[in-house]
């Protein structure tokens, strides 16, 4: 009992999906998150400014992914404690913020989408999503079922990056594989 009323989302999939649902559609910096943010326990990324390279630090990305969608980004000053929030707090994920004397501020924990954990191309890796982070999980537990937004988001993959939409199929469960190919199915196949 304490467990649901502690973590319900885990226990309530619709509840994780509503609040994946209302994040993704009232918050730029969980959208950001969820299209170019990777979580990955052996990365440092660094925060930077809005002036250094959009491919290796956070601040730049961000400010890249609101320009692109007409969204007014956070300051710099606020993004650093937002984004500590949004991962720790409402994500549940382990990321931290920490200053290294050599490389400025960054965060441990988590990456950028196309760098891996050494600062070199890692081919086609796909973000982890936020509803994965809102159901405990950052990867596809073997007993979790696929949200909708994980099958429209499979479903795009699959019609526009065949490379990506295979690594993400390789990630699920067998019960999830199933799962996915009966939605298609019964919907009349990937559009």
């Amino acid at each position: 009992m304490e467990a649901y009323i502690r973590t319900p989302q885990q226990y309530v999939g619709a509840m994780a999906e509503f609040q994946a649902t209302s994040l993704l559609n009232t918050d730029s910096l969980a959208q950001w998150v969820n299209d170019r943010v990777v979580v990955d326990e052996k990365s440092w990324t660094k925060i930077g400014n809005k002036s250094n390279p959009k491919t290796n630090c956070l601040y730049a990305n961000y400010v890249d992914y609101c320009e692109s969608a007409n969204v007014k980004p956070l300051s710099l000053s606020k993004f650093s404690g937002a984004l500590e929030n949004l991962l720790q707090i409402q994500l549940g994920i382990n990321a931290e913020r920490k200053r290294d004397r050599d490389r400025g501020s960054g965060f441990t924990g988590i990456r950028l989408i196309g760098v891996d954990s050494i600062g070199q191309p890692d081919g086609f890796v796909s973000p982890e999503t936020v509803s994965n982070a809102l159901r405990g999980n950052h990867t596809h537990d073997t007993f979790t079922p696929l949200s909708p937004r994980d099958i429209q988001r499979l479903s795009i993959l699959y019609e526009t990056d065949s490379a990506t939409f295979d690594k993400e199929i390789e990630r699920l469960s067998e019960p999830q594989m199933e799962f996915f190919y009966q939605k298609i199915s019964a919907a009349g196949g990937i559009r």
